[in-house]
């Protein structure tokens, strides 16, 4: 892996050359390789929490913010509105920067767009927030199948893959259950998000 300098703008091996040859050949330990294949699995649990909050809360937050059921309908869609702009705005960026930066960026807003969530007082940032949740959703839930190809040990692949697409459902499921219990015990459907 050869520096370029800057904001962590590194030349990574592609998919191809990281496939012809071992992992441990470019510098990685299988170690190190495991727990960052762990390390996304539960990333990615966590990144699809709100998918399974906001269905959960839905009846709490129209209340809330006293609208119709076409406009819940049209907030829900806004992630997956932030994840096709995302995805136009990754052809750009996959591969000019480095992919522990861009999961770090990601991350960083993904999590502002969910405290924005839940302490959002008006439905315009509200609705902000869900699209930006799902623009960098992008790096994180699509990509994520990329980076556990190209950075795990072959005898683990399958393992690794099978498990970052079972995240996503896990993720979801404890999404609904954080906030049935917060709207339960609470009566406040921000706190799954705050948590």
């Amino acid at each position: 892996l050869s520096a370029r300098g800057g904001l962590g703008i590194i030349e990574e091996p592609s998919v191809s050359e990281i496939e012809s040859v071992d992992i441990e050949d470019l510098g990685f330990s299988a170690s190190k390789m495991t727990v960052m294949c762990i390390s996304l699995f539960l990333c990615d649990i966590l990144v699809n929490v709100d998918h399974g909050a906001i269905p959960a809360g839905i009846k709490e937050m129209q209340d809330d913010f006293e609208l119709e059921t076409i406009h819940m309908g049209n907030f829900g869609s806004l992630c997956f509105f932030g994840l096709a702009v995302g995805s136009v705005f990754s052809a750009f960026v996959v591969g000019k920067i480095s992919w522990k930066v861009i999961l770090q960026l990601s991350f960083i807003g993904n999590g502002f767009g969910l405290f924005l969530y839940a302490i959002s007082s008006d439905f315009y940032y509200l609705a902000f927030a869900r699209f930006l949740s799902g623009f960098n959703q992008v790096f994180l839930v699509i990509y994520m199948p990329l980076y556990v190809d190209a950075f795990s040990k072959k005898e683990l692949k399958t393992t690794f893959m099978s498990s970052i697409l079972l995240a996503p459902p896990i993720g979801v499921l404890i999404g609904y259950g954080l906030t049935a219990t917060t709207i339960g015990l609470y009566e406040n459907w921000r706190i799954s998000f705050l948590i």
